[in-house]
C-alpha cells in the first residue's frame, strides 16, 4: 500500500489538512473508491476504513490485478466544520454551497481535445481520455475558496495519474 497525501490550500494559519489517497496493487486497470464528500455522511467513510483493510490483505497475498485507489474522507474541510456543536459536513461554511454539487463540467472540454482522435484500442482510448482531462483540469483557475479547492484540486484529480 502506498499512501499520498495531497496537502489542501484554505488551511487556517498554523495548520494543514490533506486529502490522503491509499493506493494497493499495481497494473493498467485502474479504479478509484472515495466516501464522504458529504463529510457527515458517516457510513461510507466507516465503509471505507473496512475496504481499506480487506485490500491490504489481498494485496499482501498478491491478489489484486490493478490498481485500487481508496479516498476514505474525501472532504476534510467538511469533516472539520463544527457549529454549536453540531458536525456541518454538508455545505461549505463560507458560501452555504453543498459540497456535493456544481462540479466543473469536464465532458465538452475533453471532447474538444481528443477530437476524433478515439480508435479500437481501449487501452490507447483510455489514456488518451486520462491525458485530456488532465489537461483540462490543470487548466483550470486557482481555487478562491475551500469548496474549489475539494471539487477541482483534490477528488477531481484523482485516478488520472500515475
Amino acid at each position: 500500500m502506498q499512501r499520498i497525501d495531497h496537502p489542501l490550500p484554505w488551511s487556517h494559519l498554523g495548520t494543514e489538512r490533506t486529502l490522503s489517497v491509499f493506493r494497493y496493487g499495481a497494473g493498467t486497470r485502474k479504479v478509484y473508491i472515495q466516501a464522504s464528500l458529504h463529510a457527515d455522511e458517516l457510513p461510507g467513510m466507516r465503509t471505507a476504513w473496512e475496504l481499506k483493510q480487506r485490500l491490504a490483505e489481498l494485496e499482501t497475498q498478491g491478489q489484486l490485478q490493478g490498481i485500487i485507489e481508496l479516498v476514505p474522507v474525501a472532504n476534510p474541510i467538511g469533516l472539520d466544520q463544527h457549529l454549536q456543536g453540531s458536525h456541518m459536513g454538508r455545505f461549505e461554511l463560507g458560501s452555504g454551497k453543498n459540497f456535493n454539487r456544481s462540479f466543473v463540467e469536464l465532458g465538452a472540454p475533453v471532447a474538444e481535445l481528443i477530437g476524433d482522435r478515439l480508435g479500437n484500442d481501449a487501452c490507447a482510448n483510455t489514456a488518451l481520455i486520462r491525458q485530456a482531462m488532465g489537461q483540462v483540469l490543470d487548466g483550470l483557475p486557482a481555487p478562491v475558496s475551500q469548496l474549489d479547492a475539494i471539487k477541482w484540486r483534490g477528488v477531481s484529480r484523482f485516478g488520472l495519474g500515475d
